[in-house]
């Protein structure tokens, strides 16, 4: 298995190889995800407290970062409009949002993990599958016009 997706990686535009690299980095990190451990106030027997609270900031960088990494490869003309320094701005103003409405990345993966993670497997499919589609049609409109062409060119040649 693991030769048939060397060959098929080898045969693939470079763009095409990078866009699936990233989708997978990105797949696996949200499927093998676990919170990040920590000592403090709250810890229990063993002085672990569970996650690390993040800044609603750090929080809304982290989110933004991710949906960037996960779309980018997809559409990669986001890279040029989201700048680090645009992603900067967009977090300081987004991270009092999540702030006022309880949001945070645990809650929101919790929410809509089966989601994301559908569609970090679905998309990069669709998007391949209307290229695909497109370049079929192409295809058959390209060889409909030789055959209509090679027919005028039969019947000229039997006059």
């Amino acid at each position: 298995m693991q030769q048939v997706e060397q060959e098929n990686a080898a045969v693939a535009a470079p763009e095409d190889q990078a866009r699936a690299e990233s989708l997978a980095a990105i797949q696996g990190q949200v499927l093998e995800a676990e919170p990040v451990e920590g000592t403090g106030e709250g810890a229990g027997a063993g002085g672990v407290s569970g996650t690390v609270p993040m800044s609603p900031a750090d929080e809304a960088r982290d989110l933004i970062q991710f949906g960037l990494s996960l779309f980018a490869p997809l559409y990669p003309s986001l890279e040029r409009i989201y700048t680090p320094d645009k992603q900067e701005r967009l977090a300081q103003v987004t991270g009092p949002l999540m702030a006022k409405y309880n949001l945070s990345l645990g809650a929101i993966f919790e929410k809509w993990g089966p989601e994301i993670n559908f569609a970090i497997v679905a998309l990069p499919l669709a998007a391949e599958t209307a290229k695909a589609i497109k370049a079929d049609n192409a295809a058959r409109k390209a060889a409909a016009e030789r055959e209509a062409k090679e027919k005028e060119a039969a019947a000229n040649e039997n006059r």
